[in-house]
């Protein structure tokens, strides 16, 4: 496993669960596999201490699970997990989208035309951990100039869950940073307009099409 790149503006667990949880995703941590702390915190030159407080984080995720006697190791990523939270994140964001003020302020706009152009330049799914900051943030900006603050504190509350969504997303649907930049885009192109049932229903389509793509292929991989 190679090592954690130096960030100023991260702590030495970000870094490392950063570089786990991409390692997870990209399944060179294959599910099932054991997660010692002394091997890691010597493979990564770090403590013990924050090894253990990388996993505890990880296992908020529901990247990692710990077993009794056992400890740490990498958790199996269920494609029907994904399916569920995909269907959440639909309902969630429809129904903000349908109390926002649209078309959506024109600092708010640009500010996500420029999350878009980020994306674009991403290596999915090697870059999944950069792509995980930018959806959160591009997401987030809807939900917040939505002025819902307790269907923004629940939508936080999935944040954590983002790293299933995204391994889950790679192992079954292969997009790339165009594709996901487009869809992207088209929610853009929709909250620029006054119609609040267009806007939704963009944003549920973002949404429901890539849990009915891992939903079929769970079903053919099931029936073959």
């Amino acid at each position: 496993m190679r090592r954690p790149s130096p960030t100023t503006n991260a702590t030495v667990a970000d870094r490392l669960v950063r570089d786990l949880r991409t390692q997870i995703i990209l399944r060179a941590l294959a599910p099932g596999e054991r997660l010692r702390e002394v091997h890691l915190a010597d493979q990564f030159e770090v403590s013990r201490s924050t090894v253990r407080e990388a996993l505890r984080r990880l296992e908020g995720e529901s990247l990692v699970e710990f077993e009794p006697h056992k400890g740490a190791r990498v958790a199996a990523l269920d494609p029907s997990d994904a399916v569920e939270i995909y269907e959440l994140h639909a309902l969630l964001e429809e129904y903000s989208i349908r109390r926002m003020r649209l078309p959506l302020d024109e600092e708010r706009r640009e500010h996500l035309a420029k999350i878009v152009e980020q994306m674009r330049g991403l290596r999915l799914p090697a870059e999944s951990d950069r792509f995980i900051d930018l959806d959160h943030d591009f997401h987030g900006t809807l939900m917040i100039a939505a002025n819902q603050r307790q269907i923004l504190r629940v939508w936080l509350g999935l944040k954590s869950l983002h790293g299933v969504l995204v391994g889950v997303t790679a192992r079954h649907w292969q997009s790339d940073s165009e594709l996901t930049a487009a869809r992207h885009a088209r929610i853009v192109e929709a909250i620029s307009q006054e119609d609040h049932g267009i806007a939704a229903a963009v944003v549920g389509h973002h949404y429901r099409s890539m849990a009915d793509q891992i939903r079929a292929i769970e079903d053919f991989n099931t029936c073959h």
